[in-house]
């Protein structure tokens, strides 16, 4: 199987190498690249066996009445490539005598489909909740990226469930109808929190200190299940807790695990331990700024919630910190430097802190692009962006395209990213967004009351609607109502 950059280079080559040989080797298309500029009349697919023709339309219908050029053709097999549904396409073009129009005709082959999905060694967890946490469904396009991907989100499963011990290994079988893809499983021990205790806490409870953790221990509701990452995770989820209250210099010391084994429910079961040093509160006496010139100590001290001799708290900093930062983004200064320095005084119990701001010129917009758009043409998606290519970075504006595209009801996810550009202070946006269907069918059946006993009083009515027409931004609907008293 192809990988699929370099399948995507053949495609493109093998395509334009087919188009130019066909009119050289045809009597019909004697007069060379006669297909330029010629209205593109319908596109057709030749050797599909899975993969349904109206799968497709709503990636060719875009092109229908687009004048052929390099350009119109390469996107469309850039298109069509997107799907991945095929390992190879081979094009042609065909018209009639007068070269009035163009028929594009491919011919493709299509990648195997997987045919079944099995699971060897699966003793404490069923087959159903496995076939929920892989994405390589029965039917569905083969893909070694997919199922190596499974492999991860079957150990994931295990692992969250307390199988530290978890080993996956998948095989892929070409079979007569497909691909047959087998997991085995050898799931080893499960380890389970019978019990957490803390030592070292004066101040706050070990019920408090329990709220704030991931790990829980096993019980009627929770099913206790121990990854070594959680105790990590939870480590810092204490220390973050005494932050928030003040105590600055708050430390795990360790985090010790006495195992048994049940015998009766078969299980390795652990009492963990969380060995806490807290130590005193701190008083927050202020945050200083070096650097600023284009915003004022006073405009950005106005940001700073945490106000000064209040008890510390670490959260309520850093969203100061961040709310500094967001100050300068969202008027377009995307490449300024912070750095933040703490100054800590173990005696009086105080702490404070130094932001050096390091200015930079405002960041203009370099190159807007879109990705993810199979349907819906890239003008309907740039006209609801209000940012242009030269103009300021702007957050706001940034939001705003968020806040359109969302509007449309043409995407189920719309994600922006902001990326260097070529030059310092140019930025690249890039709007990726993930589509979804915007065709509605609606029917049923009315009922009304009627004076003559020998009429059925019902009425049949259906109602197709597109928001997205040939993903030109343009909605149409039709309806019909089917009585049994119209003649």
């Amino acid at each position: 199987m192809h990988i699929l950059h370099s399948a995507k280079r053949r495609f493109v080559l093998l395509a334009l190498f087919a188009l130019s040989v066909f009119c050289h080797l045809s009597p019909v298309f004697a007069q060379s690249d006669w297909y330029y500029g010629k209205p593109i009349k319908k596109i057709v697919f030749e050797g599909l066996d899975n993969i349904k023709q109206s799968d497709l339309t709503g990636v060719t219908s875009n092109f229908i009445g687009e004048e052929f050029s390099d350009e119109v053709f390469s996107d469309l097999l850039n298109r069509i490539f997107a799907l991945n549904y095929f390992d190879e396409v081979n094009p042609q073009a065909v018209g009639d005598a007068s070269h009035s129009y163009v028929i594009i005709k491919l011919s493709v082959v299509e990648f195997p489909i997987v045919s079944k999905v099995r699971f060897v060694g699966n003793n404490k967890v069923r087959v159903s909740e496995l076939k929920n946490s892989i994405s390589s469904k029965e039917k569905d396009i083969y893909s070694e990226e997919k199922r190596l991907n499974d492999e991860k989100a079957l150990l994931d499963l295990y692992i969250g469930k307390g199988f530290s011990e978890i080993k996956v290994t998948s095989t892929a079988e070409k079979k007569e109808k497909g691909f047959q893809i087998t997991f085995r499983i050898s799931e080893g021990q499960q380890t389970v929190v019978n019990s957490i205790q803390f030592s070292g806490n004066n101040v706050m409870s070990s019920r408090a200190l329990k709220s704030k953790i991931s790990l829980k221990e096993v019980g009627l509701i929770t099913k206790g299940s121990y990854q070594e990452s959680m105790v990590e995770q939870d480590k810092k989820a204490i220390v973050a807790y005494y932050m928030e209250k003040g105590y600055v210099d708050a430390q795990v010391l360790n985090v010790t695990t006495t195992p048994s084994f049940n015998e009766k429910k078969g299980r390795r079961e652990l009492a963990i331990r969380f060995n806490i040093k807290e130590g005193s509160v701190y008083k927050f006496t202020g945050l200083k700024f070096v650097g600023n010139k284009v915003f004022s100590t006073e405009e950005l001290n106005s940001l700073v919630t945490l106000k000064t001799g209040a008890t510390y708290n670490e959260t309520a900093f850093q969203e100061s910190v961040l709310a500094v930062q967001t100050k300068y983004y969202e008027n377009g200064y995307t490449s300024n430097q912070f750095a933040v320095d703490q100054k800590k005084d173990p005696e009086q119990h105080t702490v404070s802190y130094v932001m050096h701001i390091q200015e930079n010129a405002r960041s203009h917009v370099e190159e807007i692009i879109i990705k993810g758009n199979a349907k819906t043409k890239e003008e309907v998606i740039r006209r609801e962006i209000p940012i242009e290519s030269g103009d300021i970075f702007s957050y706001a504006k940034v939001n705003a395209a968020m806040r359109n595209l969302y509007n449309l009801q043409y995407f189920s996810h719309v994600s922006p990213q902001v990326n260097p550009g070529s030059e310092n202070n140019l930025v690249d946006l890039v709007f990726t967004v993930e589509e979804q269907s915007t065709t509605s069918l609606d029917f049923g059946l009315t009922f009304s009351g009627v004076s003559d006993p020998d009429e059925f009083p019902v009425a049949l009515f259906t109602k197709i609607q597109d928001r997205n027409l040939f993903g030109e931004g343009k909605s149409i609907s039709a309806g019909l109502t089917l009585s049994t008293d119209q003649q």
